[in-house]
This record gives structure tokens, sequence and C-alpha cells, in this order.
């Protein structure tokens, strides 16, 4: 059974789920003011994660996350104030943000099932209604929105803070109305009726044009598409602000008991002992981890390595030439090709006992998503099975079982899998050099083949890789991890 720290509940707990009925899940997503970078990304690649295992135990799934293109950092950066110079500038950066996602072979989340909030404007308007009617909502002197936490009747666990860090909205919102009831309220609704880029709230007595809050728009967009959120995603910067909003705004609009009956938060990503951020300018983008020729699906095994809930320090010592993990991502790709192209010397000796690995992958992934123990036995298993003498049948229930394993890990890259179609070619003709013990020939086949890929070969088979996308590693496949 699945277990994991509730932060709802503050204590490590079972997912109760019914198998039987749809799991619906909301991650919180980027705002798409700049390029995201590896803490930003660290988030979406666990998130996908989490749903891969969900999916691994027999859940039933609607996921979904939004894209916040409606923010005072954005308008702040466009050329000119106009919902189309809004639209223009927030589709690029999305479109970018998607295409960073697939090369980090995120395959939960896509156009599919990532909501822009440009989309739903209207259901944003008709929750803050739906607040106000219930009693819920207050029009401050400046025309603005606010919750009216003082008003709510509920458990809120995040909220004890929120009165402390409500200034902290400041980069967020409009400077907080002097006739809020209490600090801990927070703006629905900004009144900007003389910038260019507003819309009306209809319905609100006394209520300015102007834009809506940052909290209201996950609320809107989760209600309008799942309904009732079984299961929250997010940073745990968001925690206390963000996430006590949306459970304020949530429940009050669906007169729910509990919105998101667990919650999962995701630990920072710091780089120079400091969580990366733009604010602090100490990021990293995607574009220089690949300027620095590394492969982007060993830098995903990399951030799923890290427990999710703490943070963790990024090095690149951990992922270039030598690193533990590199030399095991690249095994893992040289058993795949292996036993894909029949590369092993197939034997008629049969193996008394077959290992496996994807039960026990998902026994420790079912605690608290324990990464660091799936991959120790994965390693294991790879190291064990490349250097078995292998028959037809027993290498095609281990390429079973490592397709199962990469449908949950999402760690074999196209790229580092696909050889062409000549060079499996010359390489038969190679093996049957060997067969008549005509290695000299053999050996030129092999060189040539070397210029292209890095090759591995012993006793019981061969492998390689591309050698455009991967340097020698330290340690061969089958080496002692």
């Amino acid at each position: 059974m699945l277990s994991f720290y509730n932060s709802r509940t503050a204590r490590h707990e079972p997912f109760l789920h019914d198998l039987s009925t749809p799991l619906h899940v909301y991650t919180c997503g980027p705002t798409v003011y700049d390029e995201v970078h590896l803490g930003n990304l660290r988030t979406f690649v666990w998130s996908d994660f989490i749903i891969s295992v969900l999916h691994a135990l027999g859940y039933t799934t609607r996921h979904i996350m939004n894209i916040t293109d409606i923010d005072d950092k954005i308008i702040k950066r466009l050329p000119e104030q106009t919902k189309d110079a809004l639209l223009a500038y927030t589709t690029l950066y999305t479109n970018r943000f998607l295409e960073a996602l697939h090369k980090l072979g995120v395959r939960n989340y896509g156009p599919h099932n990532i909501h822009r909030i440009t989309d739903y404007v209207e259901n944003i308007k008709q929750s803050i209604r739906t607040i106000c009617e219930k009693g819920c909502g207050y029009v401050t002197r400046d025309g603005s929105v606010y919750f009216d936490t003082g008003a709510w009747v509920g458990t809120n666990p995040f909220a004890s803070i929120v009165a402390n860090k409500c200034d902290s909205e400041s980069t967020r919102t409009i400077i907080r109305a002097e006739d809020v009831k209490l600090s801990r309220d927070f703006v629905l609704w900004k009144a900007k009726p003389e910038e260019g880029i507003h819309w009306n709230l209809e319905g609100v007595e006394g209520a300015l044009a102007g834009r809506m809050g940052w909290h209201i728009e996950c609320s809107a967009v989760a209600h309008s598409v799942l309904g009732k959120v079984h299961l929250k995603i997010g940073g745990s910067d968001l925690k206390h602000i963000h996430h006590a909003a949306e459970i304020y705004q949530s429940e009050t609009i669906c007169n729910e008991e509990l919105y998101g009956d667990s919650w999962i938060h995701l630990g920072f990503l710091n780089f120079v002992g400091e969580k990366m951020s733009k604010s602090i300018g100490n990021v990293i983008r995607l574009q220089e981890v690949e300027e620095r020729g590394i492969n982007l699906f060993l830098l995903r095994m990399y951030l799923l390595s890290k427990s999710y809930r703490g943070d963790a320090d990024f090095t690149y010592v951990d992922i270039e030439e030598g690193s533990y993990l590199r030399k095991n991502f690249i095994n893992f790709h040289l058993l795949y090709n292996k036993l894909q192209y029949g590369f092993y010397r197939a034997t008629t000796v049969t193996t008394k006992e077959i290992p496996t690995v994807f039960s026990t992958i998902l026994e420790k992934l079912c605690v608290d998503f324990d990464t660091a123990g799936a991959f120790e036995a994965l390693f294991q298993f790879v190291n064990q099975v490349y250097k078995m003498p292998l028959t037809p049948s027993i290498a095609k229930a281990f390429l079973e079982e490592i397709k199962q394993i990469d449908s949950v890990f999402h760690l074999l890259d196209p790229q580092l899998t696909h050889i062409d179609a000549a060079t499996i070619c010359v390489l038969k003709d190679r093996e049957e050099l060997r067969a008549r013990k005509d290695f000299a020939a053999a050996d030129v086949i092999r060189m040539e083949v070397q210029k292209q890929y890095f090759f591995e070969d012993d006793k019981t088979g061969f492998s390689l890789v591309p050698r455009m996308f991967v340097s020698t590693p330290s340690g061969g496949a089958g080496a002692t991890v």
C-alpha cells in the first residue's frame, strides 16, 4: 500500500483513495514570465513521476496543471499594455516550458492537460461572486475584493503562518488595502481600472475593473476542471500562503470540508547554498546543462534521486563524467540495447533463478517514494543481468522488466536507444567472423563501429550507445556499483 508524508495532516500515513474511482490530482504550475530553471523543473519532474507511480499501482488519474499567464510580474515586462501582447508573451514562455518538460522525459503533462489562466477568466469571476454571496468576500474602499478569513468556518492546517507572511504577497499584488479586516485576509480581485490590462467584475457591488488575485486562479481552475481535488502537489514555498488561501477559497466555493485530502509539498533545489531563485540570480537554465554536454534524461535521474521532501543541493559533479549516477545511467541503456537488439550470445544453459526487480522497486516507492532505495535495487539488477548468459526467452523476460521499470521512471533516452540499421548489419557480420574465429577481421569492424558508438563487449555478448550523446564512462556495464 502506498504511504507518504501528507502535508495536510502533517504525518506519514497510508494513501486510502479507492482504486475503483478516478483520482483527481492538481499540480501548481509555473508563472510564465521568464525561462524556467532547474529549481522550477524539479517540481514538475517529480509531479510527473508521482503520477507514473500511481498508474503503476493501478490508479486511474485525472491530473492537471495550471499555467499562470496573468500576473503583475508578466505585465511589467510587456512591450505594450494590451491583452494581445500578454497572450503573445506568455504563449512564447508557455511553449518553452512545454519544450523543457518534453526534453526531461515528462510524459504525463502536456498541452492536453495544462490549463492557462487566460482561458478561465469568467470561471474566476464566478468563483469570486460565489465567495461573496456566501459571506466570505468583501470590497475594500479602493474597489478591490478580499477574502474574509474571519467569516470562514473550517480547519485550515496551513493558515497559522499566513498572518505573519501576508506582506510577502506584495510582488504579486497591489499594496494591501488599508481597510482589510484581518491581516491574514488576502486579495481575490485587485482594482486596477487605470491600467491597460483589466477586466470588469460584474455582480460584485463596489468592485472596480482590475485583475484577479493569484490564489483564486488555481481554485477556479481546479473547481472548473476537476470538481473535487483528491491530491494536491506543489512546491513547499507555496504551503503557507498560496495553498492556505486555496483551502479557504475552494472549500467556500464547493462546500467541501476538505480541498485535497492529501497534499504533497516538494523541497527546494539549492545552488551555491541558497534556494535557486530568479530574484537571487543563482539559477541554472536547461540550456546551460545541455551546453555542458549532460544528457537531460540523466538530469531527470538526478532530480529524482533526491528525496522529494528535502531540499537538495545541485552540483554538476554528481552528473558529470566519472559520477556514480552517470555510470549507472549508461549501464541501464547498455542493458536495454543488448536485450532490445539481441546483442547477447544466446546460450542453451538455463538459469535456475531469474532475478526480477520491478516488484521490489514498487515496494520501495510505496514507502514515501523512496527513489534512493529504488535506484539502488535497479542498479544492482542491471549489473547482475548484464553479466548473465541469456536464452532468448529469458532475454525477452528481462526486456519486459526493463520496459515496466521505464514506464515509471522514464529514463530511457530515445537517442541513446537508437542503433541504425547499417550498424546492426555489420555487427551481425562481426558475430559471424567471431564464430569462425577470425578475430582480426572482427576487430576491424569493432574499431569502425567505435568511431560512432561507445562499445562494451564480454563473453555474454556486447552492447553500445551512440558516442555523439555520451563520452566513455568511468567503468563499463557490469562494473561493481
